[in-house]
């Protein structure tokens, strides 16, 4: 549990316990607890991150399975799916990208190079850089995978109408924007 976790439901736990309203809830090892369902009270806030932690979850593990039959990670795919065939990308704005260290982006590329999808080049503007482009077999795979991938997409997300995935989109967006601007 994060400090600011801990240190919200620490103030609620006061608050209840000062207040007298914990009726129907118990205190247990400093964190109030629902009766009801034995799990903390939590915000609305809590609520939503736990929805978008177990959607990340669900998601992961079916990418994961899709992407075990290319022989591709889920960080692998998503390299892949950042780079071309013809000018490729600085190893530096991958580890950007991917929002992860540069040894990390290194070891990913390292890994795709000898699988026969990525190849290093030199960067033409910058000589102490290289840039990873995708090979014709990239290419193929990445295609492959980024089909099957799709199917599983829109069927995992077809308990949704169009509209409400449309709206569920601009929802998400506004959030990763607020997100990405505490960064």
């Amino acid at each position: 549990m994060s400090l600011v976790h801990h240190t919200l439901l620490w103030s609620m736990t006061r608050y209840f316990v000062a207040n007298a309203t914990v009726a129907s809830n118990t205190i247990r090892h400093g964190i109030l607890l629902d009766e009801t369902r034995g799990q903390p009270v939590t915000t609305m806030a809590h609520q939503q991150h736990r929805i978008i932690y177990d959607l990340y979850a669900l998601f992961e593990s079916s990418d994961r399975q899709i992407l075990r039959t290319f022989d591709l990670t889920t960080t692998q795919y998503a390299v892949l799916l950042l780079l071309d065939a013809d000018y490729g990308q600085r190893l530096t704005d991958l580890s950007t990208r991917m929002v992860c260290e540069r040894s990390t982006i290194t070891r990913i590329v390292d890994r795709l190079e000898r699988a026969g999808l990525v190849r290093r080049v030199p960067d033409m503007i910058d000589r102490r850089s290289a840039r990873a482009v995708l090979t014709r077999a990239g290419v193929e795979r990445r295609a492959d995978a980024y089909a099957a991938h799709a199917r599983m997409l829109e069927r995992r997300l077809s308990a949704l109408s169009e509209t409400e995935q449309h709206q569920l989109a601009h929802l998400l967006e506004k959030l990763r924007t607020g997100l990405r601007q505490e960064l």
